[in-house]
């Protein structure tokens, strides 16, 4: 009985959540057919559907980023004696590297 009982296990795991994926990774569509049914679902505000909250999710991350990266090649620059945001590429790479992490 517990074999049995795998075996409808594994069948309905394949119906339920394989089978879709299969659908989807095999179906042959092309790029170009697809941009042309988005383009005439929706026009050019239809490519960016959904994207407003990522932006706003992504957005305050950037601005810290960015701020940061500034006021450290600031820093950096002021230590080494040069201007300000004037860097060597040693040093523009150290800080690339840094505001990877």
């Amino acid at each position: 009985m517990g074999l049995s009982l795998s075996k409808n296990g594994a069948i309905f795991f394949y119906f339920i959540h394989m089978r879709p994926r299969w659908r989807i990774f095999t179906a042959r569509v092309s790029t170009g057919s697809t941009v042309r049914e988005i383009w005439k679902d929706g026009g050019v505000l239809r490519f960016f559907r959904g994207n407003g909250l990522n932006v706003m999710k992504v957005a305050p991350e950037c601005a810290i980023k960015f701020y940061s990266c500034e006021m450290l090649k600031n820093i950096i620059a002021s230590i080494k004696g040069e201007e300000q945001g004037e860097l060597e590429l040693l040093d523009v790479l150290w800080l690339g590297a840094w505001m990877v992490q």
